[in-house]
């Protein structure tokens, strides 16, 4: 994930929402890249990001995992 944010050129300002259900290379990886991690809420049925209410202009990118096969 870090590779691939250096890729894309994210860095310093940029924001990249995540969810905080999950393992801490989800967020380390924004980190690494001087960006700001957002946390967004999941969905209570999928366990799933539900990202549409953290989305701001400032969003860069949106790191998007899964739970345990979901």
């Amino acid at each position: 994930m870090h590779v691939a944010m250096a890729a894309l050129g994210l860095g310093p300002g940029d924001e990249v929402v995540t969810t905080p259900y999950t393992f801490v290379a989800s967020t380390s990886a924004t980190l690494y890249q001087n960006a700001v991690p957002v946390f967004a809420d999941i969905n209570r049925d999928s366990y799933n990001l539900g990202p549409h209410k953290a989305v701001t202009r400032r969003t860069a990118g949106i790191v998007v995992v899964h739970l345990a096969g979901h």
